[in-house]
């Protein structure tokens, strides 16, 4: 996420950093051949090309996902059903951390528009 938010980062950078995770690089593939960002016919097959496509933000938000679902899991890599939550407005950066030393993933955000911090404890 240090890169992502690194203005002086290059998409190169950023493209080696997702290529060393099959499951983010996976996701970030499918996204960028999406009907939403794939513009030709032929489809984005390197993670150079899908990051340029995204852009940072969507790099943000797919890395933000991929962090959030182990705190949504069952435990069996099924997501919970849940209710949605509520974080403060602009969430731009977002932490993963055992808080409260109850073994669960909790999530932190902050918040630039509402200059807050959310808290979210894993259950």
């Amino acid at each position: 996420m240090r890169t992502v938010n690194d203005p002086n980062a290059s998409g190169s950078a950023i493209a080696a950093i997702i290529g060393q995770d099959p499951t983010l690089a996976g996701n970030l593939l499918r996204i960028a051949n999406s009907a939403f960002y794939r513009v030709q016919s032929t489809p984005v097959e390197s993670v150079d090309r899908a990051v340029a496509m995204v852009g940072t933000d969507g790099i943000r938000r797919i890395i933000a996902a991929a962090l959030v679902q182990p705190v949504m899991s069952d435990g069996s890599g099924v997501l919970k059903s849940t209710t949605p939550v509520t974080v403060g407005r602009g969430a731009y950066r977002l932490a993963v951390a055992d808080l409260n030393g109850d073994g669960r993933s909790d999530v932190v955000t902050s918040n630039s528009e509402s200059n807050s911090v959310s808290v979210l404890l894993g259950r």
